[in-house]
């Protein structure tokens, strides 16, 4: 037990150190272009947060005659197309797409966001979220990262809203998204393809168009960002970056419930199965090293104390590494503040991975008020 233990540990901690080298490797944009951007937006039921969203996109610093935003209404049950749709009579940069139908085999939020990028003219893409609010020096300081090798670029999306206080549980959440935003970081500088936010990405059309857009990916419901990702990093010679500058973050509303952090990440986390087979035994590793701390942290009290003490330094060496490696993370986006809650966050993180990695592989999940699987469309 002993020997298996010290193994995941060990392995562990070289994935966590690997991540960082990674992080410490991603370089600045420096590109002075300003390349014409088309901004994508897929929006289900989104009235609450749209108006908000569409001033945040109005208010960019980047040369209005090179920028154009793109609604796309996925059949909305309420006023998000109406808001949008009065929206553009003002704003001539400003398209509204409206969908009323599902393509079949086809991912809902994939189809929508297709036929945005069809209907876009600009050279980069930019994707985000009808309930996120980017800063005012999103679009100017993502593009500065597309030098002439760059096709990808990957950024943070908090979920946090600076408008409230924040209390136990949306600490959590932001310090959940913080962990995600440095893992995908740390592998993008590894040349390593993870994980991304498409809350937060941008990329050459030419590149999804050589990728075949999402056709290759279009049954799974999610994976519009990170298995993208994993195409262009596999099937093009383009290379990736991520945007550790502040100026690039997207904020975005922590969910109101645990209810809905629950469905959010057991959509994200479904998307495993469909990752490479070297992916997949990462995963499959870092996820029994969390079943032996999680069976392990009461069982073996019964077994015994000199085992039980063997598991304590293991658990407090993966505590302080995650903390390093997201203390620095934390330092670039500068939210040192996430870091507060880390002590109960570390407790909880153990669980958290066995629980959600375990139904997202078999759970259905609801989103947008439909039932999906992990694989395809909805029942």
């Amino acid at each position: 037990m002993i020997l298996i233990l010290s193994f995941l540990t060990i392995f562990y901690i070289f994935c966590i150190f690997a991540l960082f080298r990674g992080l410490m490797r991603l370089k600045s944009g420096n590109s002075n272009q300003q390349p014409t951007v088309s901004i994508v937006v897929a929006a289900r039921n989104e009235s609450a947060n749209i108006i908000q969203c569409l001033d945040s996109l109005e208010n960019q610093d980047y040369p209005a005659e090179k920028l154009e935003i793109i609604v796309v209404d996925d059949r909305s049950e309420d006023d998000t197309a109406a808001f949008a749709k009065n929206r553009a009579k003002y704003n001539p940069r400003l398209k509204l797409i409206q969908i009323n139908e599902l393509k079949p085999d086809f991912s809902p939020k994939k189809w929508a966001l297709t036929q945005g990028i069809q209907a876009a003219t600009g050279e980069i893409i930019l994707t985000t979220d009808a309930d996120c609010r980017p800063q005012p020096t999103w679009i100017s300081t993502m593009v500065r990262y597309f030098e002439p090798e760059i096709g990808l670029v990957a950024g943070f999306s908090p979920l946090e809203n600076l408008e409230t206080p924040q209390g136990i549980g949306k600490k959590l959440f932001a310090l959940d998204s913080l962990s995600l935003a440095c893992v995908a970081a740390g592998g993008i500088g590894l040349g390593v393809s993870l994980t991304c936010s498409g809350r937060n990405l941008a990329y050459r059309r030419q590149v999804w168009e050589e990728v075949g857009g999402f056709s290759k990916i279009k049954k799974l419901v999610s994976g519009d960002d990170d298995l993208l990702l994993h195409l262009v990093m596999l099937e093009t010679n383009w290379k990736t970056n991520y945007a550790l500058n502040p100026k690039t973050l997207v904020y975005s509303n922590p969910p109101p419930t645990f209810h809905a952090f629950a469905m959010q990440r057991i959509r994200h986390a479904s998307k495993g199965k469909h990752y490479t087979v070297k992916h997949k035994l990462i995963l499959i590793l870092v996820y029994l090293y969390n079943i032996a701390l999680f069976l392990g942290g009461i069982s073996f009290l019964f077994i015994s104390m000199k085992l039980w003490l063997f598991w304590l330094l293991s658990f407090v060496i993966k505590s302080l590494t995650e903390f390093y490696f997201l203390f620095k993370g934390a330092s670039n986006f500068q939210k040192k503040y996430y870091m507060k809650i880390f002590p109960l966050a570390a407790i909880l993180h153990i669980p958290y991975v066995v629980i959600f990695g375990l139904f997202g592989t078999f759970k259905n999940f609801k989103w947008k008020g439909q039932v999906f699987q992990a694989k395809t469309v909805p029942n």
